[in-house]
C-alpha cells in the first residue's frame, strides 16, 4: 500500500469518526433505544447482497436501510447508526480487516452526512417523530410522502448519497492503481446498470418507510421477506445466465478446438519447410556476404518464430489429454512463483503466497495446472506494467472448501482490472488485448480447467481495482 493510499484511508477514517463524534455531541438527548434498534435493523440488512446481471459484481441492499434510517431519525442520529452497522457488518459478515471496515463505515457515514445536508435544505419532517413500532400512521405517512417537496428531498438525498459514495471509492482506487478517476467512472459507474441501481436505491427506502408507517415492526419484517425473495430470485437468475453462457462457450470452444487442431497441424508442416529454406538462405547470405539478403532472412526468421508461437498456442489449446497424479499443490505453486520471479517482466513485482495448510495432496495434471498459473502470473505482470501501476503486487491464495470438495486457487493483482466488455470474452480463443498476444493463453486455461472437471472465472476486485482469477478444481 503506497503512501497516497494510506493518507487517503487515514483521512476518510478520521473525517468519518469526527462526523460521528460531532453528531453525538450535537444531540440534546441521545435516543439510545432508537439508535440500538435501527443499528440492528441496518446490520441485518447487511446480510442481503445481490449479484449483478453479469454475475461479476455484488451490491448491498443495506444502502436502502441506511437511507430510510436517515429519513426516520434525522441526519444527526443516523450517522452513528450508519457507522456502527457498517463497521460491524464488514467485520462480522464480510470478515474484513478492521481498517477496511473502518474505512467503509467512514466513507458511507460521510456519504450519509452529505445526503443529510441536502435533505435538510428542503426542511422535510423527521418521519420517526410520528411513526411507532405498532404502525397505524398510514394516512399521515401517505399524505406526507406525497408532498412534492418531500419527494424531491428524498430523491436528491438518495442521489447525493450514491454519488458521494461512488466518488470516495473511485478516489481510493485511483490512489491504489493509478487509474484516472474519469476512466474508472466511465468504465464502472456511468452504465445503464448503475443508473438502474441508483433508481432502486432512491425508491426502495420510500417503500420501506410506507410499510413501517402503516404496519410498524410488522412492515419491517415484510420488508425483509421481500428482500429474501429478491435474493433467492437473483441467485437463481444469475445461476441460469451463467449456465447458459457456459453452454454456449463450451460449444463454441469445442468447435474452435477441432478447427484449430486441423489448422495447427497444417501450419506446422508448412513452418518446418519454411524453417529449412530459411536456413539455406541464411547460409547463402553468409557465403556471399549479401547484407540485403541477410536482412531479408532475419525478417523471415522472425516471422517464422512468431508463427511458431501461434502454433504452440494452438497445440496447447487442442491438447485435451490429462495425466493426473498426486500433486502437492502448495509446493508446486511456490516453486512456480520462484521459477518466474527472475524473469524481466516480473521486475518490481511483489509476490504474496497465502497457502492453505489443510490443502494436502491433490489429484491433477501438475504440468497443465502449472501452465495455467504461469499464464495468469504473466498476464498480471504485463497488465500492471502497461498501466504503470505504482504498487505491483500479485497474490496467490489456495483454499480448500470441504463443503463443495473443491480446491480454490485465487490469483489477484493490483493492476487496472479488466474492462467490462472484455470480461464476457476473455476466455474465447483468439481474443487478446496484447499487440503481440496470440489469444490462446486464457482459452487454454479454460480448456485445462474443464478437462479437470473444474472451472476458471475472471472478475475485478471487490473495490474495483485489479483483476481476480479463480481456478476451482475437484479436491479428489
Amino acid at each position: 500500500m503506497n503512501s497516497k493510499t494510506k493518507f487517503n484511508i487515514g483521512a476518510i477514517i478520521g473525517a468519518g469518526a469526527l462526523s460521528v463524534a460531532l453528531a453525538m455531541i450535537s444531540l440534546d438527548t441521545i435516543p439510545w433505544t432508537q439508535l440500538a434498534f435501527w443499528t440492528g435493523f441496518c446490520l441485518i440488512a447487511e446480510f442481503f447482497w445481490v449479484r449483478s446481471l453479469d454475475g461479476k459484481t455484488v451490491n448491498s441492499l443495506a444502502a436502502s436501510a441506511r437511507l430510510a434510517t436517515l429519513f426516520l431519525l434525522g441526519p444527526l442520529p443516523a450517522l452513528p447508526v450508519v457507522f456502527a452497522s457498517t463497521c460491524l457488518g464488514n467485520m462480522i459478515i464480510r470478515k474484513s480487516a478492521w481498517y477496511k471496515a473502518a474505512y467503509n463505515a467512514s466513507q458511507l457515514t460521510l456519504a450519509a452526512a452529505a445526503a443529510g445536508v441536502v435533505y435538510l435544505l428542503f426542511t422535510p419532517p423527521i418521519l420517526g417523530e410520528r411513526l411507532t413500532f405498532s404502525g397505524g400512521a398510514g394516512l399521515w405517512i401517505v399524505e406526507t410522502m406525497s408532498s412534492p417537496g418531500v419527494l424531491i428531498s428524498f430523491i436528491l438525498a438518495g442521489v447525493v448519497y450514491k454519488t458521494a459514495n461512488t466518488l470516495f471509492m473511485t478516489w481510493l482506487i485511483h490512489s491504489m492503481t493509478g487509474v484516472s478517476v474519469t476512466a474508472h467512472l466511465k468504465q464502472n459507474h456511468l452504465t445503464p446498470e448503475e443508473f438502474q441501481g441508483t433508481s432502486a436505491l432512491v425508491i426502495t427506502p420510500l417503500l420501506l418507510i410506507l410499510l413501517y408507517g402503516v404496519l410498524g415492526a410488522l412492515g419491517l419484517l415484510l420488508y425483509f421477506a421481500v428482500l429474501s425473495l429478491e435474493l433467492v430470485a437473483n441467485g437463481r437468475y444469475v445461476a441460469l445466465v451463467n449456465a447458459q453462457d457456459n453452454l454456449v462457450r463450451t460449444g463454441r470452444m469445442a468447435a474452435m478446438g477441432e478447427l484449430s487442431e486441423e489448422v495447427g497441424v497444417t501450419l506446422g508442416d508448412y513452418l518446418e519447410e519454411l524453417r529449412a529454406r530459411t536456413q539455406e538462405l541464411a547460409e547463402r547470405a553468409r557465403s556471399t556476404e549479401d547484407e540485403k539478403m541477410a536482412r531479408s532472412v532475419d525478417i523471415i526468421h522472425t516471422n517464422v518464430d512468431h508463427m511458431s508461437t501461434l502454433i504452440e498456442g494452438i497445440t496447447a489449446f487442442t491438447h485435451q489429454e490429462t495425466r493426473k497424479a498426486g500433486v502437492d499443490l502448495n509446493a508446486m505453486l511456490e516453486k512456480t512463483i520462484e521459477f518466474v520471479r527472475p524473469q524481466n517482466r516480473f521486475d518490481k513485482v511483489e509476490f504474496r503466497f497465502l497457502p492453505d495448510p489443510d490443502l494436502g495432496e491433490a489429484h491433477m495434471d501438475g504440468g497443465q495446472i502449472q501452465q495455467v498459473i504461469i499464464n495468469l502470473l504473466a498476464n498480471a505482470a504485463d497488465a500492471m506494467q502497461e498501466a504503470d501501476s505504482p504498487d505491483r503486487v500479485i497474490t496467490v491464495t489456495t483454499r480448500l472448501d470441504p463443503r463443495k470438495n473443491r480446491i480454490q486457487i485465487h490469483v489477484t493483482d493490483t493492476g487496472p482490472g479488466i474492462l467490462k466488455p472484455h470480461l464476457a470474452r476473455i476466455f474465447e480463443p483468439h481474443f487478446t488485448t496484447k499487440e503481440t498476444g496470440h489469444g490462446f493463453g486464457l482459452s487454454t486455461a479454460f480448456r485445462i480447467a474443464e478437462n479437470h472437471h473444474g472451472s476458471i472465472q475472471a472478475t475485478n476486485g471487490k473495490d474495483g481495482g485489479g483483476a481476480e482469477f479463480l481456478l476451482e478444481l475437484p479436491a479428489a
